[in-house]
């Protein structure tokens, strides 16, 4: 069952390989956010903006910092219930 308010939202996010990537897709585009688990507790994760890069076919499109910055905001929405540190390396 799909619930109303998720399917509005024009992007999708979830977590693989035990907190170690973000997928995250926005439209017919796709990306793998790189991370790791951090620290001892459940569900604390640290991420790396510098892995945000669309998947072919839009790979040579780039982001801004606007876009990334955006983009970090539809991940906390839709992730909240994770404690995320992103890291700008």
């Amino acid at each position: 069952m799909k619930l109303p308010w998720f399917s509005r939202r024009p992007y999708r996010a979830k977590v693989k390989n035990l907190l170690s990537t973000i997928l995250y897709e926005e439209g017919d585009r796709r990306m793998e956010i790189d991370g790791e688990p951090l620290g001892t507790e459940e569900g604390h994760m640290l991420v790396y903006m510098s892995t945000m890069k669309w998947k072919s076919p839009h790979d040579g499109e780039r982001l801004s910092s606007q876009e990334k910055d955006r983009i970090r905001r539809n991940v906390e929405e839709v992730l909240g219930v994770l404690r995320i540190k992103w890291v700008d390396d």
